[in-house]
């Protein structure tokens, strides 16, 4: 890298990025001369591949990016990026605030968030996007822990058993209740708190605490009650 004054991009334990200093694309040549030096530099067991050439890349942290390649087409990695236990509706505010990053729109990301801000507080009229889907298993019924007790309370007076899947919310009372159940009350906080944090994935390259308030916190009600 020092020898040809490229920029790292990114890397961890198993590839690297890196550009020119002048944001200039590297030529099919060049790429083919770059991937034989690398792999000259290493032992014969291990060989680098050419991953492609990319107009875009957005780096949260190590095995966390988003990519754009030079059609345009988009690719995505890493467990912050594509949560699989986030709630739909959180999942939906993460997919819009990468949109604005990639877009370089960091106004919208704020209106994104502050519309999401606005269903919790005025009142959430279907809980099933906002509900958590879960497994029932054998460790369901025997922990003592309180997130398996909540589920097993949640459940009761039901037909579920083992091996089903239910959809639960939090009711203002802290505990879990059956999506089916729903009547209209919900944890204004907690999911006021949720949508904070889906917000923090982009701590490491935005200035996260200064763009998003927590409106779950009591110094923080006033300005909720005026968004």
């Amino acid at each position: 890298m020092t020898q040809r004054n490229f920029v790292i991009v990114n890397g961890d334990t198993d590839s690297i990025m890196f550009c020119k200093p002048d944001q200039s694309t590297f030529s099919k040549e060049e790429q083919l001369t770059l991937l034989q030096e690398i792999n000259n530099l290493l032992p014969d067991a291990i060989k680098f591949e050419n991953d492609g050439v990319f107009s875009k890349v957005v780096c949260l942290k190590a095995k966390n990016y988003i990519m754009v390649d030079q059609k345009g087409k988009r690719k995505v990695k890493g467990s912050s990026l594509k949560s699989s236990t986030l709630e739909p509706a959180l999942k939906q505010l993460l997919a819009d605030l990468v949109e604005c990053v990639m877009q370089d729109n960091h106004q919208d990301m704020v209106n994104v968030y502050h519309n999401t801000i606005r269903t919790i507080r005025d009142g959430i009229p279907d809980i099933k996007p906002w509900s958590k889907k879960m497994q029932l298993s054998p460790t369901t019924y025997n922990s003592t822990r309180a997130n398996e007790t909540k589920v097993i309370d949640a459940i009761q007076g039901t037909e579920y058993k083992s091996g089903d899947r239910i959809y639960v919310f939090i009711t203002p009372e802290e505990k879990l209740c059956l999506t089916e159940r729903y009547e209209g009350r919900y944890n204004i906080d907690a999911y006021l708190e949720k949508a904070f944090k889906t917000t923090k994935r982009f701590e490491t390259i935005l200035p996260v605490k200064e763009m998003f308030l927590n409106y779950s916190l009591k110094r923080n009600k006033k300005v909720l009650e005026k968004l």
